[in-house]
């Protein structure tokens, strides 16, 4: 009897994000089935706490990455237990705007460096969701603000705001 040969499947450590784990051909380990069950609780707000290097990152990368209307990530999923549920992947998949946005990098000493920092943050997703800047469904006013984030002039009470306004 012939060995019978496998496709090698690596084992990458520290890989937080969906997409490049399964783009990569990394292993997996299957958790979507929580999909469904965050979608059936459908919870207002949900707090997901876990020791550090668990996964947490992961699992909202994998949420963003199924939820995500500018992705197109049906590939990504095939496979997975998530997508033997094809009446919520038709319903859920790529349908929804999402706003991914980590503090995990903004450290720093004193209040005005981390202000600083969310500043830089700010900027940086104004220039990721630019297409709001534009966009007709977005009044003059929260146009103007959104474009002095992304050039970083705004101020503390504009900053205290900005999940607000970009969402």
């Amino acid at each position: 009897m012939g060995a019978k040969i496998m496709a090698k499947t690596k084992i990458i450590i520290g890989d937080e994000f969906f997409c490049e784990l399964r783009e990569s051909g990394g292993y997996y380990v299957d958790k979507t089935s929580f999909l469904e069950e965050f979608l059936v609780s459908f919870p207002k707000v949900s707090l997901m706490t876990r020791p550090r290097r668990f996964g947490k990152t992961l699992f909202l990368t994998t949420l963003q990455t199924f939820f995500d209307i500018t992705q197109h990530s049906k590939q990504l999923f095939d496979g997975l237990a998530v997508s033997r549920n094809t009446t919520l992947c038709k319903a859920w998949m790529n349908k929804w705007p999402v706003i991914f946005l980590t503090l995990k990098l903004l450290e720093a000493d004193d209040f005005e460096s981390s202000l600083s920092s969310f500043s830089y943050l700010a900027s940086s997703l104004c220039k990721e969701y630019a297409y709001l800047i534009d966009s007709p469904r977005v009044d003059t006013d929260t146009q103007e603000l959104l474009k002095r984030y992304k050039r970083r002039e705004t101020d503390r009470i504009d900053l205290e705001k900005f999940l607000l306004i970009l969402s």
